[in-house]
């Protein structure tokens, strides 16, 4: 039996669909990125510098002392170093300092617009892509290949993924590449010349831009299924994603986020409280969702248990359904005695069940696809496991 990783009760599910999104301070700012260092998370701002949090309960600090620039163009961490790219060039922040300093030795384009870490690989480029294994100390061209504009830079620990924007007349790539570790040169995996940022996880890869698409790939970028987020909400763009464990968020130029998985292909809205601005950043530190907004409304975070409607507990640990995803026989298997419940998103009951047996099989092939909830309940506790339904 696999180990439940997921306790849940029917208040739960209430707050899961009446809770919304908090301040969380930097009223007045532009958020264009974060990144983090331990519990401490660095927002990165259009033309306010950098700030840090240490509590993410509305008090941010600013630390901008070295930089020379104030529009941060993407930030990352690599151990206890933050890096800022700017388009004045890449800045250091250690764990002992309260300046920044310049580390752009090696850097024929000062003009940074995406970073990214593998190990202790430091990645950052524009028109080119330059790679430093030193914190920055120097840095090495690493592609050949010229951009039209660098917009994210992604990696699932082995290869490494770039999204470049279309830039009239500039004549470099743009669309979507791909470069394993080694290789000198990307290879184009998706021809979207509107895309702007990509996440990855393992075979895994989402992508959206200046489009109500996002295009999705669980194999590696060898084949693409496109999907948006709400049929309902007219023409909009997709400025931000993030993955978190399996779980899949978009933020979009309408105020929604957006919750999806790997191999869900049903969005749904957890959006409840947000400004109604561009969803510039994302980022998940501990047990919560942050958003970075564009237009000066700030930081706002919501619990990601209140979003998932469930907290982690290991209570149970003799329950298991299979398939999952399914499409129309769901077979679970549990401890005799116990009442099952199969829930949509809004916590509703689906399906209800109280067996003396041990397993039981449910016909869900009528079932809207999107997420549910399998719920179970015996002398032993609760206990929940997300399903997916195809």
């Amino acid at each position: 039996m696999k180990k439940i990783l997921f306790f849940i009760a029917i208040t739960c599910l209430t707050n899961f669909v009446n809770a919304q999104w908090q301040f969380a301070g930097m009223g007045g700012k532009s958020i264009h990125c974060f990144t983090a260092r331990g519990t401490t998370i660095f927002s990165g701002t259009t033309g306010n510098g950098v700030f840090y949090s240490e509590n993410t309960d509305t008090i941010w600090v600013a630390v901008d002392s070295g930089l020379t620039a104030p529009y941060i163009n993407a930030m990352a961490t690599c151990g206890n170093n933050v890096f800022a790219g700017t388009g004045d060039g890449v800045f250091l922040l250690t764990n002992s300092d309260s300046s920044w300093v310049a580390v752009d030795s090696g850097l024929t384009s000062h003009n940074i617009s995406a970073m990214t870490v593998i190990g202790s690989n430091i990645y950052a480029g524009c028109f080119q892509l330059f790679l430093s294994t030193n914190n920055g100390t120097n840095w090495t061209l690493n592609s050949t290949d010229n951009f039209d504009y660098l917009t994210a830079l992604a990696s699932n620990g082995s290869d490494l993924f770039a999204v470049s924007e279309w830039q009239s007349g500039s004549g470099g790539l743009s669309g979507v590449f791909k470069k394993a570790s080694g290789d000198s040169t990307f290879t184009e995996i998706l021809n979207f010349f509107a895309a702007k940022k990509l996440a990855v996880s393992d075979s895994n890869i989402f992508v959206c831009g200046y489009s109500n698409i996002i295009y999705k790939s669980n194999d590696g970028g060898t084949t693409w299924i496109t999907e948006t987020t709400d049929h309902s909400a007219g023409y909009y763009n997709v400025y931000s994603i993030l993955i978190n464990d399996t779980n899949v968020f978009v933020g979009l130029n309408n105020g929604k986020v957006f919750l999806s998985s790997f191999h869900d292909t049903s969005w749904t809205d957890i959006s409840n409280g947000l400004p109604n601005e561009p969803i510039s950043a994302l980022l998940v530190s501990g047990s919560y969702l942050y958003a970075g907004t564009g237009y000066h409304s700030g930081v706002w975070k919501r619990s990601l248990s209140e979003i998932m409607g469930i907290t982690e507990l290991d209570k149970l640990n003799d329950i298991d359904i299979y398939p999952n995803p399914a499409t129309d026989l769901l077979y679970i298997e549990f401890s005799p005695n116990s009442e099952i419940q199969i829930l949509n998103i809004e916590g509703q009951i689906i399906k209800n069940l109280i067996s003396a047996e041990n397993n039981t099989t449910f016909d869900i092939s009528a079932f809207a696809r999107g997420m549910y909830f399998v719920k179970v309940k015996n002398e032993n506790g609760i206990a929940v496991k997300k399903l997916v339904k195809e």
